[in-house]
């Protein structure tokens, strides 16, 4: 059986380290909500291949900003699911189908763009 002697440190122990756990998580800094991230995630996947490399962080900047967000908080994110690796499995499986759900209405606009007309 513990004494009082030892389970003061231990408790002590516990509550620290609970302590550094939550305030680690606090330092990752703002982030977007999960169906926010999907969004962005998509849109620049789905139309980056279709950019020179040069241009590809110009583009994820404007889609970051059309969704009202930045790349510090699209990283921030990123750096959040990378510490929680079943929410980045659960994630992913979401962006998956999101964008066969894109593929299969190809009619899809960014927000801002305009359709093509040929006219």
């Amino acid at each position: 059986m513990l004494t009082n002697a030892y389970l003061k440190p231990i408790v002590f122990s516990i509550i620290l380290l609970s302590l550094f756990c939550a305030g680690k998580k606090d330092d990752i800094g703002e982030r977007m909500n999960e169906e926010l991230f999907i969004q962005v995630y998509c849109d620049v996947v789905e139309k980056s291949d279709l950019l020179q490399p040069a241009n590809r962080k110009a583009f994820a900047d404007s889609v970051l900003q059309t969704h009202g967000s930045n790349m510090d908080i699209f990283d921030n994110t990123v750096e959040y699911y990378k510490q929680n690796p079943e929410k980045w499995k659960s994630l992913f499986e979401k962006i998956v189908a999101e964008l066969e759900q894109r593929q299969k209405d190809p009619g899809t606009l960014l927000p801002g763009e305009q359709p093509f007309n040929d006219n």
